[in-house]
């Protein structure tokens, strides 16, 4: 099975479509990454799938609106983890707490692959564990932290995957950034061999 991924984006405040067909272009399935870049280079990821992107979007932004994952400061250094904050020092912080969610907020892109010809909603589980897993290789190379490491179970899959990217549709500085999170070299999955190339 060879799955293309045609890379799109980034989507993220100040560059959210508000017209409704491009709403509409953005809620369907898909696989994306969600990067955040930190003025030394840090970069935090979190990989997913979703059948409604925009919807997916949506969620990850009110999260960091309403405390509900990890906050970084500009340099992506933990000031609230996901797990441990008391709201009561959350609520008393909000005067400090508020410009930094403004930052995280505006650092927050996304970019995603819709499923259509090239590979069908069957394989967005297949996809975002492969590249999931390609990530975390990447860790301390390219990638500061990876939000959502856990394992995907590949559910007895019996054959070959080829993961190719195409990023005709991206700027070159985002086809820069996911070189940087992905590698340049296609994702290989047999279920004899894995090859997770880094270089």
């Amino acid at each position: 099975m060879n799955i293309k991924l045609r890379w799109d984006g980034p989507v993220g405040p100040k560059n959210f479509p508000e017209a409704f067909l491009e709403k509409e272009s953005l809620s369907v399935s898909g696989v994306y990454l969600r990067l955040k870049q930190y003025e030394n280079g840090h970069i935090v990821s979190y990989v997913g799938h979703s059948v409604n992107l925009f919807s997916r979007f949506d969620q990850h932004l009110r999260d960091i609106l309403t405390f509900s994952v990890t906050l970084r400061d500009d340099f992506g250094e933990v000031l609230l983890s996901r797990n441990g904050s008391d709201r009561a020092a959350v609520y008393n912080r909000l005067d400090t707490l508020m410009p930094c969610i403004e930052k995280e907020l505006s650092r927050t892109q996304f970019l995603f692959a819709r499923c259509g010809d090239e590979f069908g909603e069957g394989y967005l589980k297949v996809a975002e564990a492969l590249l999931k897993q390609r990530m975390e290789c990447r860790i301390g190379i390219a990638i500061s932290a990876l939000e959502n490491i856990q394992n995907i179970p590949l559910g007895g899959l019996d054959h070959e995957v080829l993961i190719q990217s195409d990023t005709s549709l991206l700027r070159a500085d985002w086809i820069e950034v996911l070189n940087k999170m992905l590698g340049d070299q296609s994702i290989f999955y047999s279920p004899r061999k894995m090859d997770f190339d880094n270089e």
